[in-house]
């Protein structure tokens, strides 16, 4: 909706021509000036951040972006770096890889006997392996070893396709790449 600045002047001058073409020079300014509103308000909260509350959330932490990053890929850096409260314990990382991948989005488990925490990720989350990586090193325990993959393709994924679905797909795509 278009800013209509005429309206708040009084009547009388609102049938001046001088006031009526100030009026209208003007009112881009206050659309402008609005829009700048709305923005700031979404930077208050991480998930509805604009590019400018995400630069300035990834000054704060520390955090240098990709050059190939997107915003969503900003915004999960920031968030994984927002999340890393202690304590560290099992339902905190089940949680943290919630936030950060998704209800599906990974597979965790932990084998005490052998001191060895496994995650995976799911391969639409592939360009964010680097970040969770970072938050495992955070969380797990020193005396731990992390053991971080993707989510690979299977053959009980892949086995309903037909072989000409495939034709143009090499093995390593097929493994490698989301399978929609």
């Amino acid at each position: 909706m278009s800013a209509d600045i005429l309206k708040y002047l009084p009547p009388f001058l609102q049938v001046v021509t001088e006031f009526m073409e100030i009026a209208e020079s003007e009112n881009p300014e206050f659309d402008t000036l609005k829009s700048y509103k709305a923005d700031v308000l979404n930077d208050q909260f991480l998930a509805d951040a604009t590019e400018n509350g995400i630069s300035r959330w990834e000054t704060i932490l520390g955090i240098t972006p990709k050059g190939t990053d997107t915003l969503d890929d900003r915004r999960f850096r920031v968030l994984a770096n927002l999340n890393k409260n202690l304590p560290y314990t099992y339902t905190t990382l089940v949680q943290q890889l919630i936030n950060l991948c998704g209800e599906n989005g990974y597979t965790v488990s932990v084998d005490n006997a052998n001191y060895l925490v496994t995650v995976k990720i799911a391969l639409s989350s592939k360009s964010m392996y680097d970040e969770v990586n970072k938050l495992l090193v955070k969380m797990i325990p020193a005396n731990m070893l992390i053991d971080l993959d993707l989510l690979y393709n299977t053959w009980a994924k892949v086995k309903s396709y037909t072989w000409g679905h495939f034709k143009t797909t090499t093995w390593r795509d097929l493994k490698d790449e989301v399978i929609s």
